[in-house]
């Protein structure tokens, strides 16, 4: 179908108003699931633009720190600012500043999750994925921090990156009284 032109001369702008809804209703928007998706609701159409898209260079992607992306089979965690570097960026661990490494895991939906445990006054990091997300536990010796999810569309892993300038993690101890 053709856009409508305007109203002819003498017909109705009624009729030229349902020739152009006729006209509208079949521009129907449709998803990838790499670089867009549809979300159909009650109220309308959703258009989510995925930025990143699920390359791991993609051009459209995400260059801050914890940039999450695709290659060989693995997902790697870097600094997209920096890729050479062996640090994927900053976290916030109970108010100190500490550089968190790089990570390269399997890929499955769910949450990637960086795990920060504290031992003998020393930080480690880890990162995971997980279909849940944690929570803390009172004297627990670990902390957590989401850094982006993996989505399946259509049996496409797609990611969702969030971006942060620094990741926070709690880790919380038993109080002292």
């Amino acid at each position: 179908m053709n856009l409508p032109d305007y109203p002819e001369k003498g017909e109705s702008i009624c009729a030229w108003l349902r020739r152009l809804f006729l006209y509208v209703r079949t521009l129907e928007l449709r998803g990838d699931g790499k670089t867009c998706r549809i979300d159909r609701t009650a109220a309308g159409s959703v258009l989510h633009i995925l930025p990143h898209g699920g390359g791991g260079g993609s051009v459209y992607g995400y260059n801050g720190p914890f940039r999450l992306g695709f290659d060989g089979g693995k997902l790697l965690i870097q600094n997209g600012a920096n890729p050479s570097s062996a640090n994927a960026g900053l976290a916030n661990i109970n108010g100190d500043l500490l550089p968190v490494p790089t990570g390269s895991i399997e890929p499955k939906a769910g949450y990637v999750i960086l795990t920060a445990e504290l031992k003998n006054n020393a930080v480690t990091f880890s990162w995971g994925i997980s279909t849940d997300l944690p929570t803390g536990e009172n004297g627990s010796s670990k902390g957590y921090s989401v850094a982006g999810e993996i989505i399946k569309i259509d049996d496409v892993e797609t990611i969702i990156q969030y971006p942060h300038g620094v990741l926070t993690v709690f880790i919380g101890g038993e109080c002292k009284q």
